[in-house]
């Protein structure tokens, strides 16, 4: 961990007061000739080291048992290093007053950050309700699907509007991210208060069935020797003009080589195709031979 300027000249000072004793042999006297005062200093030592014992470091204090104390890992590390310090100097009897005082004022800095810094634990948190909560949420979102009108949704499923299911996504985007970032008991049962009442509203959205309606209608007997009548290049067999929808394809083999051509049409709400034999026979032995169809912007119907 990189060191604060006051650290560094705080450690660059004892070096000094080491160097000068070593440099005459023995402890170098006070200038004044008064013995240095190191009782405000060894005081401090002491209160720092009650401070710090059974402190734990975290960075909320969750799951930190409620009858103990946390502070975060760098407040803790500092005034360690700062009380680590402040021994060596006291140990050191070569060392000056303005030193003793020095490692006295950083230690007392460090103390006071600690104190201030140090709160009791969290305790465990109980998270099991908002995950209970959570699963109960995706289960109904995965019940419906969001439309703007219901049209692209088969009418044998259930659509709400963009707006409740968008509610619903962010509810539970905004339970799980509380799930990440634990803080308290109370933080975590205000989501669930809080997701409890967008499933409410979720659930009493209105529902109603889809319009899109899927499903096979009858056309005829085909030629199905080859793909003639299913080869993907085709475009197309199957067009609608309004509310009129028409086929083409092939019939069965008139002879060896050849299949009538068919055509038939139908209104969008009937059940079954009108289909006729036009009389033009096509080569459909051969699939590259299929047939395809489309309506111009007049509705006339162009068959190639």
């Amino acid at each position: 961990m990189k060191k604060s300027f006051s650290e560094r000249l705080l450690a660059l000072l004892i070096i000094l007061g080491l160097v000068m004793a070593a440099c005459n042999g023995e402890p170098k006297p006070p200038l004044n000739g008064n013995p240095v005062d190191t009782d405000n200093l060894a005081s401090l030592i002491l209160s720092a080291k009650q401070a710090i014992a059974g402190v734990k470091t975290s960075t909320n204090g969750v799951n930190i048992a409620e009858n103990e104390y946390w502070v975060p890992a760098v407040t803790y590390n500092n005034l360690s290093l700062v009380l680590a310090n402040a021994e060596a100097v006291l140990n050191n009897s070569a060392v000056s007053q303005q030193i003793v005082d020095d490692a006295a004022a950083m230690l007392s800095n460090r103390l006071n950050l600690f104190n201030e810094a140090k709160k009791p634990g969290v305790g465990a948190v109980k998270t099991g309700s908002l995950e209970d909560l959570l699963a109960a949420a995706h289960a109904a979102l995965g019940t419906v699907s969001k439309s703007i009108d219901g049209t692209d949704i088969h009418e044998d499923d259930l659509w709400i509007s963009v707006a409740d299911f968008d509610a619903m996504e962010a509810g539970i985007s905004a339970a799980e991210q509380e799930l990440d970032n634990i803080v308290s008991q109370a933080q975590i049962d205000a989501a669930v208060i809080d997701l409890q009442n967008i499933l409410d509203a979720f659930n009493r959205a209105e529902r109603k069935n889809g319009l899109l309606r899927e499903r096979l209608i009858p056309a005829g007997p085909g030629m199905a020797k080859n793909s003639v009548n299913a080869v993907a290049f085709r475009q197309d067999s199957l067009v609608t003009h309004g509310d009129t929808q028409y086929i083409a394809f092939y019939g069965p083999h008139t002879d060896r080589w050849t299949a009538s051509i068919m055509l038939g049409q139908r209104k969008l709400h009937e059940s079954e195709f009108e289909v006729i034999d036009t009389g033009i026979e096509g080569y459909a032995n051969n699939a590259h031979n299929s047939i395809s169809i489309m309506t111009d912007g007049d509705g006339v119907l162009h068959m190639a």
